[in-house]
């Protein structure tokens, strides 16, 4: 087996880039040639190891996937009833998004649409709503309008059952 080895990438005196990563000078100007391939490392330990020429295909180096530019985000100000609203009449809501969790909702208004509604996305994901503090609730959901005494008690009550003091970056409060 022959090879031989240039510092300068040559398109008439070489036919593989080895290469760690699809990136640089070399990989843009060996991508450009329709006779070149590019490979990964292995490739050349391959060959060693076999003593003969081995197929690129599996030690072929794929490109980066095209870098996408970040659209400009709009912040919408949408109510929390026409938030649960769309997110209840979704079609692309994941399906047992909540199969594992425990809701107690509190504060809210026994009648109320934001209740209503949040309780149908929760059961939609396939969750668990529970109207009194017992131990398996996992997750907490207040109502903006709820005294802060009864927030502090129902964290002081999650934090007894070992999830973390609300200071704590595994414990969230939604209002």
């Amino acid at each position: 087996m022959f090879l031989s080895f240039t510092r300068h990438l040559d398109s008439s005196q070489n036919t593989h880039l080895i290469a760690q990563t699809p990136d640089g000078p070399k990989y843009e100007a060996a991508v450009s040639c329709p006779n070149m391939v590019v490979v990964k490392p292995s490739w050349l330990e391959a060959c060693y190891q076999t003593k003969r020429r081995v197929m690129e295909a599996q030690h072929q180096l794929e490109p980066l996937p095209p870098k996408v530019e970040p659209k400009e985000s709009v912040t919408e100000q949408v109510s929390l009833s026409a938030a649960l609203t769309r997110a209840v009449t979704s079609a692309s809501f994941a399906n047992r998004l909540f199969s594992s969790c425990m809701f107690l909702l509190i504060g809210f208004d026994e009648n109320s649409e934001e209740r209503s509604r949040m309780g149908q996305l929760i059961r939609k994901g396939w969750g668990t709503i529970y109207w009194q503090m017992n131990d398996t609730i996992s997750h907490l959901i207040v109502a903006d309008g709820c005294e802060e005494s009864v927030r502090y008690v129902s964290l002081v009550a999650l934090d007894l059952r070992g999830f973390g003091s609300s200071t704590d970056s595994s414990c969230h409060l939604a209002k």
